[in-house]
C-alpha cells in the first residue's frame, strides 16, 4: 500500500515523523470514531514518499476509548528504541504520554511494551488538548503545544507548556513549568 489515503476511515492523518536517515515514514491515521494506529512505511529512496510502501502497523487501541482515538503526535528518542505518543485528554481528566519500547531501532513491528504517563490532571489543566510536542536535544525537557478546551474563548487559550523530565526521556517525574501567556 502506498503512503496515501485509500480508505474512507483513514481520512485523518494527524502526525508525520521520519527516521533520521529518511528511509522510514510514520503516520498516525484514524478518525474520531475509529481507533488510531501508527503506520510505518519504508521508502526505497530516502525522503521520497512516492516510493513508500507500508510494512508495519501499531494499533493504538490497547488503552481506553480516549487513548485510542485521540493520539495527536509522535516522536522517536534519538536511538530509535522508544516511540513516544502524545494523547489528548478529550472528555476525561488527563492528558498523557504513551511510550512504546522497541527491540529493533525505528521499527514499530518490534514493540515489546508500553507505559503510559499522565502529564496533566483536571485540577491544574493548562493544555487539555495537546496537539504537538518536541524535546530538547538531551531529552530532559518536553515542550507541548495545544489549547485549553475548558476556556470560554479557546482561541485566546492556546498554550505552549514546558515540562522538565527526570532524565533523558524519563517520564517517571514530570515537572510542569510556566505556560506561555497565550
Amino acid at each position: 500500500e502506498r503512503a496515501y489515503v485509500t480508505n474512507v476511515f483513514d481520512r485523518k492523518a494527524v502526525a508525520l515523523e521520519f527516521s533520521p536517515d529518511g528511509s522510514k515514514l510514520y503516520t498516525i491515521v484514524g478518525r474520531a470514531a475509529n481507533n488510531h494506529e501508527v503506520r510505518q512505511y519504508t521508502m526505497s529512496t530516502p525522503w521520497d514518499v512516492s516510493t513508500a510502501v507500508q510494512d508495519a502497523t501499531l494499533s493504538l487501541k490497547t488503552g481506553s476509548f480516549y487513548d485510542t482515538n485521540w493520539t495527536n503526535d509522535l516522536v522517536w528518542n534519538p536511538d530509535g528504541t522508544k516511540l513516544i505518543a502524545l494523547n489528548d485528554s478529550s472528555s476525561r481528566d488527563q492528558s498523557s504520554i504513551r511510550m512504546f519500547n522497541v527491540t529493533t531501532p525505528y521499527d514499530i513491528g518490534t514493540v515489546t511494551s508500553e507505559v503510559t504517563y499522565t502529564i496533566e490532571g483536571l485540577s491544574y489543566v493548562a493544555i487539555d488538548h495537546p496537539l504537538s510536542f518536541e524535546f530538547n536535544s538531551s531529552g530532559t525537557k518536553m515542550i507541548v503545544g495545544g489549547f485549553d478546551s475548558y476556556a470560554s474563548n479557546q482561541q485566546a487559550y492556546q498554550r505552549i507548556q514546558e515540562f522538565d523530565l527526570a532524565g533523558s526521556y524519563d517520564f517517571s517525574t514530570i515537572t510542569k513549568l510556566s505556560a506561555t501567556s497565550y
